[in-house]
């Protein structure tokens, strides 16, 4: 995993593309939380994006991180009331219902 997030990290993908590699990690919730908690203020800002794709994987990785990414939820709140019946709504909700678990 480390060499995985080496990569990203060196290909410049940073936060997007820490939420694309996510769902390819081995299911150990603890071990996600865990390594990729300092990434939270760099997700929150990414949700500033214009580009819905880039605020969808930022939510996505956030979604990922779980509880301990509860300082991101204004921030989603925000992006979810500003884009009611967006496509990128549902993964938004999926976030914030997956911190507050």
């Amino acid at each position: 995993m480390k060499r995985r997030r080496a990569l990203i990290l060196g290909l410049g993908l940073g936060a997007a593309g820490l939420a694309v590699t996510l769902p390819f990690l081995p299911p150990v919730r603890h071990r996600i939380e865990e390594e990729w908690y300092p990434a939270v203020p760099s997700l929150i800002r990414i949700l500033k994006d214009e580009d819905r794709g880039v605020v969808q994987a930022a939510a996505t990785a956030l979604g990922k991180i779980g509880k301990p990414a509860r300082a991101a939820l204004p921030a989603l709140q925000e992006v979810l009331d500003s884009l009611p019946g967006s496509p990128i709504a549902p993964s938004v909700q999926s976030a914030i219902e997956a911190i507050r678990e």
